[in-house]
């Protein structure tokens, strides 16, 4: 780090797998089938573990940070009875999928990215939910050196990017119809090892990263950020999705307790978007507070996912993690501008269905 005041934010999302997988690391982590050391070990649930639907784990895919806060409400107030669930944290090398496949969660969250990849592979799992109608990516400028608003303003433009950011970042200029490379009318795009703090060193004029962690881990340390969110600008991708194995939806006590944890989010996460300072407080003061979390950018991290990412015109009507048709469209076009195959039957609304039954909104 060459600027030790964005160390708390801006180096946490440097990580393979997890929703900025390249399908290569994807499809790796699917063949190696687990990822995850002996050493992580499931948060023990505050439920009792007789619960009648019986124990399970789900798999985040970071660490016990606010991108969790509607999960922490929703242990905390009992909403996933009668299951008893464990939070397993995720880290810089997460692969959902795996843990999913091997039977270590029993749901895990993962991005429509990796989890078409490893469909692609063969691994037989589905999503069944979004907790983001679109993805953290972005790419951000410091305002007083590069203005950005569109597109088009990156031309001629040095951009840094990380290696597991790589796939979106070239769909995105694709679908944005410009072209990468050293010469003049180009987006001169510079594969790094760094952080944001690129920026604030001068080396690049633009960087690829997450709207929720590397924006605020500048603005945090007092710089003013321009950004273009990829899914307001050609790439729409669901990003923390629930993925589960298609042979559990077939099983009548693992399709149970699916539902039930899902219902469980749902209501965590509606008390989250009604009530952010409830899930800061069981991050800063339980779940999180071994971490060195800086709760002003906890508080802002917060407020983004739930008025950028989490609700928009498709929740309101339909309820949250809802995946509209027109929505899975879009992702697919992005899947195959990332050269990922794929078809609509990576998604599956029929759990949401029923727990819904119409409404956008169920009983807490």
């Amino acid at each position: 780090m060459t600027d030790s005041k964005l160390d708390a934010g801006v180096s946490r999302r440097k990580f393979l797998g997890g929703m900025g997988a390249t399908a290569l690391g994807a499809a790796a982590a699917v063949t190696m089938k687990s990822s995850v050391g002996s050493s992580v070990r499931p948060l023990v649930s505050s439920e009792a573990d007789g619960a009648s639907l019986g124990s399970a784990t789900l798999a985040f895919s970071w660490l016990l940070d606010v991108q969790q806060a509607g999960s922490y409400i929703a242990q905390t107030r009992k909403y996933y009875s009668p299951l008893s669930v464990k939070f397993l944290p995720g880290g810089d090398s997460f692969a959902g999928e795996p843990l999913v496949v091997s039977g270590k969660a029993l749901c895990a969250e993962t991005d429509a990215t990796t989890s078409a990849a490893a469909v692609d592979q063969g691994a037989n799992v589905v999503i069944v939910g979004t907790q983001y109608q679109t993805n953290p990516f972005c790419v951000m400028s410091l305002a007083n050196k590069l203005k950005l608003k569109e597109p088009k303003d990156l031309i001629n433009k040095s951009v840094g990017y990380g290696p597991n950011m790589a796939v979106p970042w070239f769909a995105w200029l694709k679908a944005n119809k410009l072209k990468t490379g050293s010469g003049p009318g180009e987006v001169h795009s510079v594969l790094t090892s760094r952080d944001a703090s690129i920026l604030t060193s001068g080396d690049t004029q633009a960087y690829v990263g997450w709207v929720t962690s590397d924006v605020l881990g500048l603005e945090v340390a007092g710089q003013k950020v321009d950004y273009l969110l990829f899914g307001n600008t050609g790439l729409k991708l669901y990003a923390l999705t629930y993925c589960v194995a298609r042979s559990a939806l077939k099983n009548s006590k693992q399709r149970k307790q699916i539902i039930a944890l899902m219902k469980g989010e749902i209501r965590g996460w509606e008390v989250e978007c009604a009530n952010q300072a409830l899930g800061l407080s069981l991050t800063m003061d339980k779940y999180g507070k071994g971490l060195g979390l800086n709760r002003k950018e906890e508080k802002m991290q917060s407020n983004d996912q739930v008025t950028l990412l989490i609700q928009n015109s498709v929740t309101k009507k339909h309820g949250l993690f809802w995946m509209a048709e027109a929505d899975i469209e879009a992702n697919l076009k992005s899947l195959r501008a990332s050269n990922i195959k794929c078809n609509k039957n990576l998604f599956d609304n029929s759990l949401l269905e029923e727990i819904y039954d119409g409404k956008a909104h169920i009983a807490l």
